[in-house]
């Protein structure tokens, strides 16, 4: 895997235990990545190492800074038509105008992940839609099940949160496109809270946010170092398997993992209102094939909307 960056320090947090021999350079030899290096990295120094990923991925740029959401940039460009490299991946040290579902802000504080992934699969691939937001979803679950302290506590709640208690530690995008039977491109983003807990009001959504060491014992402390290590595994893993017609296999992951499944529930308009419209209210019987919810006393299965645990 190629890496650039704008700042060696910056990236060996991510990189840890990786000796990188690094090199300066004007611009990334593969005009394609030039371009999205361009974008991200502006007029700043860059700098270029390798390392043996052994896990799918091609490229990672990594910014101390992102002046703008790379999730937005990697969408932007392929809806451009410039052909990005499949298995590109995109590290912020911290950011601005970053976001979550459906826009809403995001809070981006140094200390925690900031990571998207592009995917080129020119393929058909069955369920894509919601495939690749439970794609996302169970790779962070999966990633902290790997911290033995942390296993089986991750738990996702509607439609792209994960939660540890009644906190928030992460949120997930994904965004895809296809041409007649074949996905062209797809791209996940995931703000994971490592060792920073952001700055956020608490709402009827989400009472509280966390990061991962709030819930570290005695001397244990979890690093961005590890968590980029163990995400980068486990979303190509997912990936592939998702990619193998395994959808169902990935869902039934999504769905064992939910925290709402067997809850009572309210659920609101989607609106950016501050006081959101009550749609109704009742327990949750299961999720969908297409992350629909089935709720007791509800006509029909809801398809979108915002929950909060009642």
């Amino acid at each position: 895997m190629i890496i650039f960056t704008d700042n060696t320090a910056c990236a060996e947090r991510f990189m840890e235990g990786m000796d990188i021999a690094w090199r300066k350079i004007l611009s990334p030899e593969n005009e394609d990545i030039s371009v999205l290096a361009s974008r991200i990295f502006g007029n700043s120094d860059l700098f270029a190492g390798n390392i043996s990923s052994g896990d799918g991925w091609n490229y990672l740029l990594i910014a101390k800074t992102a002046a703008e959401s790379q999730y937005d940039i990697l969408i932007e460009l392929s809806r451009k038509n410039v052909a990005l490299p499949h298995g590109t991946l995109c590290l912020a040290g911290e950011g601005r105008k970053f976001h979550g579902f459906k826009g809403r802000h995001w809070d981006s504080p140094e200390g925690n992940l900031y990571l998207s992934a592009y995917f080129a699969p020119q393929k058909k691939i069955e369920h894509y839609g919601p495939g690749f937001m439970v794609l996302a979803a169970v790779s962070v679950i999966d990633a902290v099940d790997a911290i033995p302290e942390l296993s089986r506590r991750a738990r996702i709640k509607w439609v792209n949160d994960i939660f540890i208690d009644d906190a928030k530690v992460c949120g997930v995008l994904a965004h895809t496109a296809a041409e007649s039977d074949k996905v062209t491109n797809a791209v996940i983003g995931i703000g994971l809270n490592v060792e920073t807990e952001p700055l956020t009001e608490p709402t009827i959504f989400v009472p509280g946010a966390a990061a991962l060491n709030e819930f570290a014992s005695g001397q244990n402390f979890y690093t961005r170092g590890l968590l980029f290590d163990l995400l980068k595994k486990t979303i190509y893993k997912n990936y592939l398997t998702l990619i193998d017609g395994d959808f169902y296999k990935l869902l039934n992951r999504y769905r064992e993992c939910s925290n709402i499944i067997g809850r009572d529930v309210i659920i609101y308009n989607d609106s950016q209102d501050d006081i959101p419209a009550k749609i109704g209210e009742g327990r949750v019987i299961s999720i969908g094939n297409n992350l629909e919810l089935f709720i007791e006393g509800f006509e029909k299965p809801v398809k979108r909307g915002r929950l909060a645990l009642k």
